[in-house]
This record gives C-alpha cells, structure tokens and sequence, in this order.
C-alpha cells in the first residue's frame, strides 16, 4: 500500500458508484499505484482523468467500499451470513419430515474435515471424494499474499453463506478486471478458505450454485482460463453428488455449458 501521507496528500476523484450513482470522493494516489489500468484510468488521457469523475455504475455499493477498504488499509471485511431460520424452526422441520437433527448434523461435514479423515467402517464418501478433497486443501495457487485471518466456519444450516460467497468473488472480477493483482490473490485465497471449511449442509448447496453462476457468468467464454473458476470446477467435482441434488442443477446445465465443461473434466481426474 501507498504511503499515508502521498495518499492524502494527492488530488481526489469522484466516483459514482451504482444504478443510483452514489458519489464518493478518493484520493488518486489510493488507487493509481495499485494497478496500470487505473493509474491510466486517473492519470491518463481518458475522459475519466480529465474530468476528474469515474462512474462506476455496474457495481454494487457494498463491494466499492470493501475495495476502498482495502485500497486504503490491505485488508476487507467479510459480511456475516443471513439467518434464514432459526434452530428451533429448523429442528422443527427436521421432526416433521421424519429426520432428527442429530442424523442431518452428523452427515453434514466440511470439504476439509472430509478430506483429512480416514476412511471408517462408516463412512460412505468414498476415497475419491476424500483425495480431491485432499488435492483441493493442498492446492498452493490459492495462497494469500499477505497474512490473513481465518474465516468465520458456519455451524448452522440456517445461515445462508451465498452473500459471503459473493463478496469475495465480486472482488476478485473488479480486481482481475483492473488488473489489480494483490486484491485478486487475496480474493481468491479468502473464498478458497472459507469454502474448504464450509459445512454443506443439504439446504445451503445453493449457496454454491449461485457463486458459480455468478463467477461463470460474469467471465463468460474466458470462465475456462480463470483460476477463480477453476477453483469452482475444482469443488464442484468434489461435491457432484450433493450438486446434482440441489435445484438449480437444471438451470447450471442448461446456462453454464463451460462451467459444465470444466467440472467434466475435472471429476473425470477425480474418479481415475
């Protein structure tokens, strides 16, 4: 990051930001250092330099100011989850449709917890499952460039983890749009940790099924070469079972035949 006093010493811009156009005012020096796109983008001969004013109106608010947060400290914070229901509520509905709340918990665990236990006289997954679960954890492309806390793990199936999901790859499509590496890695290695630790239980699946629609959409053709997608393609193949289940699938198929491409492949390695 750039030194404090450069940064608020340098000239500010207008940004607005949204379908509303809510405007914020930034120091250049902020943002030009981060990347050469938006040091073109501040300094350059584009309309956006000369007027002083870059409207960004396909982006979310909430997302900006993550950004901002971290262009100005190295660091963003993560929203927490929505609560859909509470436990009483979901204990409830386990009783009526015959299950307990024991039986679901149990079943439910973590790519990570999967991955690093051995296989027991119970366990169903398989050692297929376990061992791309295992190659996903040890995967090095997904490390953070600078330190970074641990996330927050889910211990309810009540707590919808899509908003969390989408946060962070919300970042990394600016990031990698602007070319704004640092941000990309540490986008990238936040929505890798807090998915290996994420207990899919089997009503937040499609938790998962809109971040990778988000990611495959937002990169379209390209979804194939990107290493965010990748990542997904990655756990879907590790969870194809639960995936498979989950509403969405038909419309995952039908909308998203490169996500459906790389997922093939994917877990065709998987069962080798």
């Amino acid at each position: 990051m750039a030194d404090y006093s450069k940064i608020f010493s340098s000239k500010t811009f207008k940004f607005d930001v949204g379908p509303q156009k809510k405007e914020f005012v930034l120091h250049e020096a902020a943002l030009s250092t981060l990347s050469k796109p938006l040091d073109r983008l501040l300094n350059g001969s584009m309309k956006e330099a000369k007027e002083g004013c870059v409207v960004w109106d396909d982006l979310d608010e909430s997302t900006f100011l993550r950004f901002i947060k971290w262009a100005y400290s190295g660091d963003y914070g993560t929203p927490s989850p929505d609560i859909l229901l509470d436990a009483s509520q979901i204990a409830t509905q386990h009783r009526a449709s015959g299950a307990t709340t024991n039986t679901t918990d149990n079943n439910c665990v973590s790519l990570g917890s999967l991955a690093l236990t051995e296989a027991t006289t119970t366990d169903t997954s398989g050692p297929c499952k376990r061992e791309s679960g295992k190659a996903f954890l040890e995967n090095k492309q997904y490390s953070p460039p600078t330190p970074t806390s641990t996330p927050r793990t889910n211990a309810e199936a009540c707590e919808d983890y899509s908003g969390i999901f989408l946060a962070h790859a919300r970042l990394y499509v600016l990031a990698d749009k602007y070319d704004i590496r640092t941000l990309r890695q540490l986008a990238l290695h936040k929505l890798w940790a807090t998915l290996k630790d994420f207990t899919l239980y089997p009503g937040r699946v499609s938790d998962i099924a809109a971040l990778i629609m988000y990611a495959f959409q937002a990169f379209s053709a390209s979804a194939v070469d990107d290493v965010m997608c990748g990542m997904l393609a990655d756990y879907a193949a590790c969870i194809f079972e639960e995936l498979v289940e989950c509403k969405e699938w038909k419309d995952m198929i039908v909308e998203l035949p490169v996500f459906v491409g790389c997922m093939l492949t994917k877990l065709a390695k998987r069962l080798d």
